[in-house]
């Protein structure tokens, strides 16, 4: 049995999939986006198609590992989770077991209630955690995933913070930019690329390779 901890319930499924994101309501659109749905059937002008296309498209688009404005402990949040995950386990990025028949035993949804935006004290992120991972938040004391995460690697030696991300190449950076344990470094690499970050104080420190390692020869 997994150690338990505050935020976490187990995964419950959800028989409509095509319920999984609240859609919003045609007046709520038109009042937003200052548009008039056509009422009476036939083609649509290009122009207003587009308009209808880009309001409904935003409604979606915000959701890039964020979390269920209405409910983020609900089946629905839980899901978009896992789906985020592409089925792995956010703490450690292990395959999650979907195929037993005692998944959902295994698979523990830490709910954020505030979702990350700049690395910002309070600032929580949703996460679908194996056993391993949800014992370990659990032994940490932490409570906040992103803290969990941050403070599992090296502390600052500037500044002493326990808020240090890990710097990860690559192109394009944005992907990276929501997840605030790891630092987008571009590219372009080389002896002096840092191996971390601190999100407190912007200091970087290390080698993210080392004059020994393969990637230097």
């Amino acid at each position: 049995m997994a150690a338990p901890f505050d935020g976490t319930s187990r995964m419950e499924v959800d028989e409509g999939p095509y319920e999984l994101h609240g859609l919003p309501t045609v007046p709520e659109l038109e009042q937003r986006w200052s548009i008039t749905f056509p009422t009476d059937p036939g083609p649509v002008d290009d122009a207003l198609a587009d308009r209808i296309l880009t309001a409904g498209q935003s409604h979606y688009a915000h959701y890039f590992g964020d979390i269920d404005s209405l409910d983020p402990t609900s089946t629905a949040a839980h899901a978009r989770t896992l789906m985020n995950e592409r089925g792995n386990c956010t703490g450690c990025s292990s395959p999650m077991p979907l195929r037993k028949f005692n998944s959902s035993d295994r698979l523990h949804f830490h709910s954020a209630s505030r979702i990350f935006r700049q690395a910002e004290p309070g600032d929580d992120y949703p996460a679908v955690l194996c056993r391993k991972c949800t014992g370990r938040m659990a032994t940490s004391g932490h409570t906040n995933f992103i803290d969990y995460m941050l403070a599992k690697n090296p502390s600052c030696p500037l500044c002493g913070a326990h808020r240090t991300a890990q710097c990860s190449p690559g192109m394009p950076v944005h992907p990276f930019d929501h997840l605030p344990w790891l630092a987008g470094t571009g590219c372009v690499v080389g002896p002096d690329t840092p191996e971390w970050t601190c999100r407190a104080c912007n200091h970087s420190w290390g080698q993210m390779f080392p004059p020994d390692h393969p990637q230097q020869d």
